[in-house]
């Protein structure tokens, strides 16, 4: 699997994360305009503050739509938690 074959993270500084009720490794739900990603959060205190870093162009971040933009950022619900 190469760097660029990995799946995407949804990068933000640890002051975001705090903020946001994450920790480096949950899944958020992440959406934009009518899209939406679920993907993991990690930590990149080199972001600008309120700054979330996606990488564009793949398969499960294509429906967030326009590389810039404003993203509305949750906790993921579980699946299998909530199938259980």
């Amino acid at each position: 699997n190469t760097r660029d074959g990995q799946a995407p993270v949804a990068w933000m500084g640890g002051a975001l994360l705090e903020r946001l009720g994450f920790k480096d490794g949950d899944l958020v739900k992440l959406t934009s305009g009518g899209g939406e990603a679920t993907l993991q959060a990690g930590c990149d205190d080199r972001l600008p503050e309120n700054c979330i870093r996606v990488a564009a162009a793949h398969a499960l971040t294509a429906g967030l739509g326009a590389m810039f933009g404003t993203l509305a950022a949750e906790r993921a619900v579980d699946e299998q938690r909530r199938a259980g």
